[in-house]
């Protein structure tokens, strides 16, 4: 920016310069999602729905040259530019947003958005919120670097670029707000919440303006859910839940592996998802006749909104998505998990009407249990509770899927399948959601991410938490060793380590005197701690014993295993702090 420029804007008062920063910040992230899904409808328009209408072979050859050459390319850009772009971005952006306090390159998001258009224009089984979210905070970040605002606090246009990038990639200005706070932030009552606020409008208004008010699917009018949906609502809940579970354990699992075990180059790696995903999408389209293995699905879905499908169908359909979406995801394709989740739910909801109607013709109803209406209720059910099982985030879940069908009778059913699916996905799917899970494969570690949000029970975390285990100690007190050793390291205390045992600690300025003097730093003695001890306790022993050190050694070898300064612990109180 200008220094004029800048200067006339630092001159705003603070309010107005917060408002019209937020907004300005929610246009940069609301510009990433619309080029997001532009970009990729008419990516994906131009490529299977055509090559579908050409015949058996051209079909089958130029799908399989769409997938593996996107794929192909998707790898390149990854491996080569920013390999940190794969998977879906919304573990990235959450920690940015905690560890980094909201600081992006630039960088990961327009690569992450490119890879994005590609990935899902040529067909993976992946979703578009994960790029959108991520490149609209990443914009959003770097817009408020070139505005002056300092790396240490650009939190909150990191959570407006990325609420107002999710309000215009679905049409969902509500659930935009709430998965910012339950999701990014874990906090509804974050300072936050109104630059969230300001944000998804903001988002909803741009989309509106540019694309039209419509929601993500085509819904008939439907009636107020009957006894009998309200009954059978948990049970597909349950069941949907329990395909989002089955997704996030078989998914996360296979990543793993594969990132421990497999041969493959990285760069290659999105081809082999690519060409499972075509064997499976070519075999169901044959099958029956339907492209909804391959992209969002979203034309599959909104074609069993408006006039239902056999629920056979829907079940092909489910396990179908399901195979080709995690095989996508684990081998490192670029996508997010909402599309597949929202797929896998409403193809479930589907099957469990259809087939609740079969058996009740089988007991002799004459007329069907359940109508068209009913279905679409069910299949809406599914859809929150899939979706809200493999995220854990039950208030977006609901509010996504009425803001997305645009129809407030189905708001009772999602309540009840709301709190059952949730329900499953505590008891089965363990305590880590589907992103959380993807960061702790990443080696971060959950107290970093999902701080505490009050001092006192961040006191009462383990000092391991903010423990330095990359320990570099002082063997050679000599002032040229000494020299040499604060060039590379840039630390205010080193433990001592004489013939493999810990015998102190150097203070930096004590070092630096030494120096000058051309003599031996005198050692101090340093506190010492275990890292199952809180914060708390650690902290008071250090102020007691006055000593800004404290040294973690094995008490029978004398080995040095970590270190931490009272620097570390106030620079770590810090990043925890919703500023």
């Amino acid at each position: 920016m200008p220094m004029a420029l800048k200067t006339r804007w630092q001159a705003l008062p603070e309010r107005l310069r917060t408002v019209l920063a937020t907004v300005t910040y929610a246009l940069a992230g609301a510009t990433m999602a619309i080029l997001f899904l532009t970009l990729t409808r008419w990516l994906y328009n131009r490529g299977l729905p055509i090559m579908a209408t050409k015949g058996v072979w051209a079909f089958i050859w130029q799908s399989f040259l769409l997938l593996m050459g996107s794929s192909l390319l998707v790898g390149i850009l990854l491996s080569l530019l920013c390999p940190d772009a794969a998977g879906s971005g919304i573990p990235q952006l959450k920690v940015a947003y905690w560890k980094d306090l909201g600081a992006m390159p630039w960088r990961p998001g327009w690569v992450k958005l490119l890879a994005g258009v590609i990935s899902l224009g040529g067909g993976a089984s992946l979703g578009r919120e994960g790029p959108t979210v991520f490149a609209s905070g990443s914009a959003a970040s770097a817009l408020a670097g070139a505005l002056g605002e300092p790396r240490a606090n650009r939190r909150g246009a990191t959570a407006a670029g990325a609420a107002a990038g999710l309000a215009a990639a679905f049409n969902t200005p509500l659930a935009g707000i709430t998965f910012v706070l339950e999701e990014i932030i874990g906090d509804l009552n974050s300072r936050y919440l109104g630059a969230c606020i300001i944000a998804s409008v903001t988002g909803a208004f741009a989309i509106y303006a540019v694309v039209g008010r419509q929601p993500a699917f085509t819904l008939p009018d439907v009636a107020d859910a009957d006894w009998h949906v309200l009954v059978l609502s948990p049970f597909v809940a349950m069941a949907a839940g329990g395909v989002g579970v089955l997704f996030q354990k078989t998914t996360l699992r296979l990543r793993l592996k594969i990132r421990r075990e497999s041969k493959v180059p990285m760069w290659l790696r999105p081809c082999v998802g690519g060409l499972l995903t075509w064997i499976i999408g070519v075999n169901v389209f044959f099958a029956v006749g339907r492209l909804g293995v391959f992209s969002l699905g979203y034309d599959d879905l909104s074609d069993a909104m408006l006039g239902g499908i056999p629920w056979q169908v829907a079940a092909l359909l489910l396990v179908a998505k399901l195979g080709a979406t995690i095989v996508s995801y684990a081998w490192g394709g670029c996508g997010g998990i909402f599309a597949p989740t929202l797929f896998f739910g409403g193809m479930a909801g589907f099957f469990m009407g259809g087939f609740v109607n079969t058996v009740t013709r089988w007991l002799g109803f004459e007329t069907p249990f359940l109508t068209g209406g009913d279905q679409i209720l069910l299949a809406s059910v599914g859809m929150s509770a899939c979706f809200g099982a493999t995220v854990r985030a039950p208030l977006t879940a609901l509010l996504m899927i009425f803001e997305m069908t645009n129809r407030f009778a189905v708001v009772p059913a999602l309540m009840i399948g709301t709190v059952a699916s949730q329900a499953l996905a505590r008891l089965w799917g363990g305590k880590m959601n589907f992103y959380e899970e993807a960061l702790f494969q990443d080696g971060h570690e959950a107290h970093h991410v999902n701080p505490p949000r009050d001092l006192q029970s961040w006191q009462q975390q383990p000092i391991s938490m903010v423990l330095n285990r990359q320990v570099v100690w002082v063997s050679d007190l000599s002032p040229d060793a000494l020299r040499e050793l604060m060039l590379e390291h840039r630390y205010k205390a080193f433990p001592v380590v004489v013939d493999g045992r810990y015998g102190g600690a150097i203070k930096r300025p004590a070092m630096l005197e030494a120096i000058k003097q051309g003599v031996e730093p005198p050692i101090e003695p340093a506190s010492l701690c275990q890292p199952d001890e809180t914060i708390y306790v650690v902290v008071e022993r250090m102020l007691r014993e006055s000593s800004d050190v404290a040294v973690h050694i094995d008490e029978k070898t004398g080995a040095v295993y970590g270190i931490v300064t009272l620097h570390d612990v106030f620079r770590a109180q810090s990043r925890a702090a919703v500023n």
